[in-house]
């Protein structure tokens, strides 16, 4: 990127991470300032694998963002197969922990 201005800079890091990113995919969005993120997900998801935020955690965590995942055994899209009690629960301590509330 030698003898580029820092606009020129900026596109062309913005361009590379959407040509490595999948159109709509949630990657491209992970930078380092990227708040902090709570990832739950069915192991057994069938309309959205597991694996997506399995990558997505990855990413926020190369760029040292904060990101915590969660995968529930046995439960398919929107937690179908499991209480949905605790992953409120856990949703809302996450918030608070996180918002000071």
């Amino acid at each position: 990127m030698h003898g580029r201005t820092p606009l020129e800079t900026h596109r062309a890091r913005n361009c590379a991470r959407r040509h490595r990113a999948q159109p709509g995919s949630r990657h491209i969005h992970v930078h380092q300032g990227a708040p902090a993120t709570l990832l739950m997900h069915g192991d057994q998801d069938s309309v959205v694998g597991h694996e997506a935020s399995e990558r997505l955690h990855a990413a926020l965590l190369a760029v040292g963002a904060d990101s915590t995942l969660e995968l529930t055994p046995g439960a398919e899209h929107c937690f179908i197969g499991t209480p949905i009690e605790p992953h409120l629960d856990r949703a809302v301590a996450f918030f608070r922990s996180h918002l000071g509330a």
